[in-house]
């Protein structure tokens, strides 16, 4: 198998200075870029066999048969009853008053007050008041009160997620919008101009224990905010001057614990009201969708305020005992069991009734009632216009058993050696009796059932036992499932799926069995066509939407897909159990994303149990390399040592087998942006130093064994539209122990530019958006604009960075990057930094990963394409331990000038094989081929 790299360089005798593309440093001017990026962007088309239109990564007509493919099947057995498919309904959810929605069960309405009490899970409770926007609202009053404020832990940023917020609607369009963030300041949220990223308008600073009286006076095109009777801002820019019909209140994205709210007054036309606990008289009928397979979920504004149904009529063999597991109701619901409610599901987690006492001889009736989510916006810069995302039900199944059970059966890979895999089952037995363990593999082929061990137990036995078994391993190009069995002699069994493998940090790389790997992927932001159903699916894809994602990154030649669900996060099996087949590696989030930051606010991870449990209901799929708790966040570094040990302490009560990574990109390298109060704090790789390399000393979880080091590189990657002369110079600072670390990994997980999107496909038809608020860094990268019509060159550069960034990278020895993201669809669908587009069609960075993802290959050592007198054929080979052939091959209009072949007995990853002796001399475009061929 060969691998090849190519590049595309303009030489000039005359060129003076460094070889860069753009930048202070670079020899050429704007205009000569853009015909550069033209070349290029033949030149690709070429190579890669691009027609007039782009194609899909994945076609429609696979996704059905690759579906099949990974398919997987519950274990069938007598004493487990499984729910795959119900009968579904919605129905609108009503309120005990008219006008108003409550969403999950934390509110409570009493005495003209409406208090919102956090969970320990997100979503936090939220409230809407609806009302006829026929005439316009000219004036809101309103009041709020908080018990307690917390200090933010760095300068306030304009686009915080911790916060409650007070919003004025159309319908799903904001026109007035104002957040209180945690440390009880208040902002307006000035949205007129950029509707992605709002300007935060400071209105005042409230107090603890008091309450705050705030009055909106609207016009037609501005707002006057009144706060305790007096005037703090008028003549502000509203988002949109459509008439509003709703008043939205929610807690933000975080819980923070109690605050409460007063509606006081409302003028619409000439009507003041001052009334709004009205009783309502609700009625509501059934919507009935179908016979419906689980997991579904529905959403978007045409669903607002929707209840979900299922219902399923059973029968099912009594046993003295039965229980019932809800995988999850999210956001919140009901049990209902013939007709009895046996469960209120106050938030997403999974759980299970005991349902014997409930059960008949046959003709049972089981009802879920799943509650509508409420209309939140928490990121303003990756969002869809319609805010109301869906809502679901996961599935469950029923398992009836006597006086012998089985519970919480897990198995661990503790060593492989020379082939054989050291492995311990552990299960908690209930009762007396004798068990047997047997071990079967289930995937790519089905094999036998065999016996491990056989043990008498009595009582609460916990069980544990190390096995050294033979047993083929989990890895991306073989990716083994196997069952594993307990069955008791009264017939009662359990069983989960699992692989073989060990994941770890040795020697500052990540090694999979050993063996050294490079996590080369892309993020998924799941925002995927069609466009109105984007709410639906960020939450709950289909198995064909989640196939399509693990196979675009299996033919961009990637293997490592980073659960990037904004917001919600998600810990659905689905995609660790098509990922166990597909040979794709995840890093996981859980529905319990970002919740690690609650440290920031109260020293304490409120949601550490939830998180846990998700841990825990996921933790046997081998596919599943990594947890990880928080995204970008910032802190002090009191603040870092108590995220880092929570996290590293928890989440290893329940697994110790994986990498862990508790922020990612909490450093930010020092410089990296012009005000330094906007840098994170954190320390160096030895945790000896802070960021400035002023002497600190780190607590036990920064230095921990299985934690990786993630850095979003900006600028460094060339990533966010910066100058060239970033990515060349490599302005680390600070953060070269990190990468040059000998015990843990560095991973750089996510770093992008934007390409634009072909127009003409046919989906776009339909719905495209050329536009995105990224565009001033194509300007700024280029130094000229790029029409649309000139989406190609857009492209053509976003393939160069991809190119540039991934050999430099490899050459100073990062382990992993990941591009952000995989497929368009964030910033209701103009997010162009994606190497796919909205409708899943290649940009030509695709294919330029496709190559330089692969485990060995051969680079140039250069800054840039633009070459002068001074500039060689530096070829550097990236790749593992063995013998090679690279062959070097140089052209011009077609025409071979030039050819070198290296044989090459490689002991190290990168490997510089010496300066070619070809001199260039006359000027003109030339392409350069490194050909890579492992001859042992």
């Amino acid at each position: 198998m060969e691998n090849i790299c190519r590049e595309l360089i303009y030489f000039d005798p005359a060129m003076k200075g460094k070889e860069n593309f753009g930048g202070k440093l670079s020899p050429v001017t704007a205009e000569k870029r853009v015909e550069f990026l033209d070349k290029y962007a033949q030149y690709l088309k070429k190579t890669y066999f691009v027609g007039d239109l782009p194609e899909k990564a994945v076609k429609d007509e696979e996704l059905k048969i690759l579906a099949q493919k990974y398919a997987f099947a519950e274990r069938q057995n007598e004493n487990i009853l499984h729910f795959s498919e119900m009968e579904t309904y919605s129905r609108t959810s009503c309120s005990a008053y008219s006008g108003w929605q409550f969403y999950t069960f934390g509110v409570q309405a009493q005495s003209g007050e409406i208090c919102f009490k956090d969970g320990e899970t997100p979503p936090v409770p939220a409230a809407k008041y609806e009302f006829d926007g026929t005439e316009r609202l000219t004036e809101i009053e309103f009041s709020f009160f908080t018990q307690k404020f917390e200090l933010l832990p760095a300068r306030v940023a304009a686009n915080d997620v911790r916060g409650r917020t007070f919003e004025i609607r159309s319908g799903i369009h904001t026109v007035v919008k104002l957040q209180l963030l945690t440390d009880g300041n208040l902002y307006y949220l000035d949205g007129s101009s950029l509707k992605t990223h709002p300007n935060f308008i400071f209105v005042c600073k409230c107090h603890e224990n008091e309450w705050t009286n705030v009055k909106i006076c609207l016009h037609e095109n501005a707002c006057d905010i009144f706060i305790n009777g007096r005037a703090i801002r008028t003549a502000l820019a509203i988002y949109t001057h459509y008439n509003p019909d709703n008043f939205f209140v929610s807690g933000g994205m975080i819980p923070i614990g109690e605050w409460k709210l007063r509606l006081m007054r409302m003028t619409i036309g000439e009507t003041t009201t001052t009334n709004f606990f009205v009783p309502a008289k609700n009625e509501r009928d059934e919507i009935f969708h179908g016979n419906i397979k689980l997991p579904y979920a529905i959403g978007t504004f045409a669903n607002k305020d929707k209840e979900l149904v299922f219902r399923k009529k059973f029968d099912i063999a009594r046993k003295k005992y039965a229980k019932l597991f809800i995988k999850s109701i999210d956001p919140c619901g009901f049990v209902y069991l013939n007709g009895k409610c046996i469960w209120r599901a106050e938030n997403f987690l999974s759980h299970n009734v005991n349902v014997a006492p409930y059960l008949k001889e046959k003709d049972n009736l089981l009802e879920i009632v799943v509650m509508p989510r409420a209309p939140e916006v928490f990121y303003q810069w990756h969002k869809h216009s319609d805010p109301y995302n869906g809502w679901f039900f996961n599935g469950c199944y029923i398992q009836t058993y006597d006086d012998n059970y089985i519970d919480d059966i897990c198995i661990t890979t503790d060593n492989i050696e020379k082939g054989k895999v050291s492995a311990t089952v552990s299960a908690d037995l209930y009762g007396k009796g004798v068990a047997e363990i047997y071990l079967k593999k289930i995937y790519p082929q089905m094999g036998e059932e065999k016996k491990l061990d056989c043990f008498a137990y009595a009582g609460k036995t916990n069980f544990s036992k190390q096995y050294d078994l033979s047993v083929a391993l989990w890895d991306m190009e073989n990716p083994n499932v196997y069952e594993l069995v307990i069955k008791l002699d009264d017939g009662f069994e359990k069983s989960i799926e699992t692989g073989f493998r060990t994941i770890e940090q040795k020697d500052g790389e990540i090694r999979l069995n050993g063996n050294r790997i490079f996590l080369n992927g892309a993020l998924s932001m799941q925002f995927l066509p069609p466009y109105e159903e984007i709410p639906v699916n960020h939450l709950c894809p289909s198995d064909e939407q989640i196939v399509m994602q693990l196979e675009q990154i299996k033919r961009m030649s990637g293997n490592t897909l980073r659960m990037h669900f904004l917001g919600y996060g998600t810990n659905d099996e689905r995609w660790a159990r098509f990922a166990d087949r597909a040979g794709v590696m995840l890093i996981w989030t859980t529905r319990l994303i970002d919740s690690i930051e609650s440290v920031f606010m109260n020293d304490e991870w409120a949601g550490a149990n939830a998180y846990i449990e998700q841990v825990k209901a996921v933790r046997q799929y081998p596919s599943i390399i990594m947890w990880e708790g928080s995204n970008e966040a910032k802190g002090r570094i009191a603040q870092v040592d108590k995220v880092f040990d929570e996290f590293v302490t928890k989440v290893k009560k329940v697994d110790k087998t994986r990498l862990l990574c508790p922020c990612s990109h909490l450093y930010y390298g020092g410089g990296l942006y012009d005000d330094p109060a906007d840098n994170g704090e954190y320390y160096q790789e030895d945790g000896l130093a802070d960021q400035d390399m002023h002497p600190a000393q780190s607590s036990f979880g920064w230095v921990d064994e299985s934690v990786v080091r993630s850095a979003h590189t900006y600028q460094i990657t060339l990533g966010y539209g910066c100058e060239w002369d970033w990515f060349v110079n490599q302005t680390w600072l600070t953060q070269e122990s990190m990468l040059e670390s000998k015990k843990h990994g560095y991973i750089v997980s996510e770093y992008a530019i934007l390409g634009r999107a072909c127009p003409t496909v046919e989906e776009a038809k339909t719905y495209f958006v050329p536009e995105s608020y990224e565009m001033i860094n194509e300007y700024m990268a280029i130094g000229d604009w790029l029409s649309p019509e000139k989406y190609e060159l857009s492209q053509a550069h976003q393939a160069l960075c991809a190119l540039y960034a991934n050999k430099k990278m490899r050459m100073l020895g990062v382990d992993g990057m990941l591009w952000c993201c995989l497929q368009g669809g964030a910033n209701d669908g103009s997010y162009l930094k994606p190497v796919l587009d909205f409708y899943g069609y290649k940009k030509f960075a695709y294919y330029v990963l496709g190559d330089v993802y692969k485990r060995d290959y051969c680079a140039l050592d250069c800054d840039g394409p633009f070459w002068g007198m001074d500039s060689r054929i530096k070829p550097v080979l990236l790749a593992e331990k063995g013998r090679y052939s690279v062959r070097v091959l140089v052209k011009q209009e077609e025409k071979t000038v030039f050819e070198k072949t290296y044989v090459v007995d490689n002991a190290a990853w990168v490997n510089r094989l010496g300066i070619c002796d070809f001199v260039f001399e006359k000027a003109g475009y030339y392409t350069i081929e490194l050909i890579t061929k492992k001859l042992d």
